[in-house]
């Protein structure tokens, strides 16, 4: 009887136990296959426990399996089938929810290693950011120091402009002033100018002048010369008329009329040959002065050149210096005087050299 009932009830409790297995083979993947077979066989344990008990505690006789008992199998099947479909749901969605929780912890823990990361990052830029803060403040502080020298330089300078704009009127009135003295040195130069062509014409004119005087010069040496052929002449004829009259003398002692017309004439002749010779002395004398006023007039000459080339490069350092008016102002007394000094030598020397010669048309 108690294996017919074994027999009776055996399928469906090994039906649900089957279910059951298969339902925590489903839930037990993730464990080891020992865990797996531990729990198939526990649970296969537990079916046979539960028949072997429901066996021993309800002899049943074969007549007694009437429908209700069947039906009481079948609703404890059914609930024990609805318990295995409800702890393997339970199962499952605690199976998902441990892998969302470790899904989610594998987040946590990659945000948390993010969030190291982010906070050491922070911490690299905060305390890269307190040191350029330092910096900051170390070159504000150099800065702020800066700024008060600036201001100092500034008011220094200030006042350095003040005074450099009081000196800069000072300046244009100075200015002002040497603009008037060049005006006037301009006028000078061109006055000295003026000048320096008149002392040019003038020069010109003393050399034609000196060039006349030597011609001059030529020509009464050139009457010296016959004056000083004739009076050689004259002087052999003395001598042959003192022969003549030392003849006469001895031929003529007893005549005294005749002798006196003809001492008479001899006297006259011997007045005119002394009076010939004063005058041919004088004349080389006066020769002999001028040749020498003629070399130092050469000379002045040479040097008056040499002083107006000096006027002339000075005149041309003036112009060109036009900044220096006492300059151009002493050059220009300079060439004054020189210009009176050349005006009073060549008047001095004029008639010196003009005088004419008496002595020529008179021989």
């Amino acid at each position: 009887m108690r294996f017919t009932l074994h027999k009776a009830i055996a399928p469906a409790v090994s039906k649900a136990a089957g279910l059951y297995n298969m339902s925590c083979t489903v839930a037990s993947k993730t464990t080891c296959g020992v865990g797996r077979r531990v729990i198939k066989c526990g649970y296969q344990q537990i079916a046979d426990n539960l028949i072997i008990r429901w066996t021993c505690r309800h002899p049943f006789k074969e007549e007694a399996m009437t429908p209700v008992v069947w039906a009481v199998v079948g609703f404890v099947a059914g609930l024990i089938v609805m318990w295995l479909v409800m702890r393997f749901t339970v199962l499952k969605s605690g199976q998902q929810q441990a892998q969302s929780l470790n899904a989610r912890i594998a987040e946590e823990e990659s945000a948390r290693a993010r969030d190291r990361e982010e906070i050491g990052k922070l911490e690299s830029r905060l305390q890269y950011r307190e040191n350029d803060n330092a910096e900051l403040k170390e070159r504000l502080s150099k800065t702020e120091g800066q700024l008060r020298e600036r201001q100092q330089t500034v008011a220094t300078l200030e006042t350095q402009v003040s005074g450099l704009e009081s000196a800069r009127s000072d300046l244009e009135r100075a200015m002002t002033r040497m603009e008037d003295r060049v005006k006037e040195g301009d006028a000078r130069l061109r006055e000295m100018e003026a000048n320096a062509l008149t002392l040019d014409t003038r020069v010109h004119q003393q050399q034609a002048e000196l060039d006349k005087l030597r011609s001059e010069l030529e020509r009464r040496d050139g009457r010296i010369t016959e004056l000083q052929t004739k009076l050689t002449e004259r002087e052999k004829q003395l001598a042959e008329a003192e022969d003549i009259l030392d003849r006469q003398r001895v031929t003529l002692r007893s005549s005294s009329g005749a002798d006196k017309g003809l001492r008479a004439a001899i006297n006259r002749q011997q007045a005119e040959i002394n009076s010939l010779r004063q005058r041919l002395d004088e004349a080389l004398k006066q020769a002999a002065s001028r040749n020498q006023r003629l070399t130092q007039l050469q000379e002045a000459l040479s040097e008056r050149k040499a002083v107006i080339a000096d006027l002339r490069h000075q005149l041309y350092e003036a112009t060109r210096g036009a900044a220096a008016p006492d300059r151009v102002e002493g050059v220009g007394d300079s060439v004054a005087e020189e210009i009176a000094e050349m005006e009073a030598e060549s008047e001095a020397a004029t008639p010196n050299m003009g005088e004419p010669d008496e002595a020529g048309p008179e021989t």
